[in-house]
């Protein structure tokens, strides 16, 4: 059960609390350094000792990350609440948005039919909406909106969503040319 109650939601803040710091100062930070510093080191042994612990610790944060995605798009069909499923696609959509191998992930585990779901479900919820629309088109393009406006019972909530989007897009293909 996601975020059923706010002790929960309380806890989780308390948890967070200087994760930040960490990344920025800490631990990811620390691992990217490496990443850059490895093919730069003269000795063999300890590049390769290097290597091979880095390659570990990138392979095990991309399987974290990887589940973090997945309980995102368990939350975004878990059914709870419009304010559970929204702050799930919010989080998938900043992560796509930033990083396109994130939207490949998205995709593998089931992030178009996931979104789909979420949209007839709250169909009435215009941010959550807009903002799975946005996601959709990120992660499957034109034939994601497609599908989206194919998705049975179609709400006009939905089609006025992938029309704000391919206008958007459409005004940026202009202003490109």
């Amino acid at each position: 059960n996601l975020c059923s109650c706010h002790e929960y939601d309380y806890r989780a803040v308390l948890m967070t609390q200087g994760w930040a710091e960490t990344a920025v100062d800490g631990g990811p930070s620390a691992l990217l350094m490496l990443v850059k510093l490895v093919p730069q080191m003269n000795n063999g042994n300890l590049q390769q000792a290097t290597a091979e612990l880095v390659g570990n610790a990138v392979r095990l944060c991309q399987e974290q990350v990887m589940g973090c995605v997945k309980l995102l798009i368990q939350a975004l069909v878990s059914k709870q609440s419009p304010e559970l499923a929204l702050d799930a696609a919010w989080a998938l959509n900043e992560m796509a948005h930033k990083n396109p191998l994130v939207a490949g992930w998205i995709r593998e585990v089931g992030g178009l039919q996931a979104l789909q779901e979420s949209v007839v479900v709250y169909a009435s919820h215009t941010e959550h909406v807009n903002c799975c629309t946005w996601l959709v088109r990120m992660i499957g393009g034109a034939s994601g909106l497609l599908q989206l406006l194919s998705t049975e019972p179609c709400r006009p909530e939905v089609v006025v969503a992938v029309l704000q989007v391919l206008r958007k897009d459409s005004g940026c293909w202009r202003n490109s040319a």
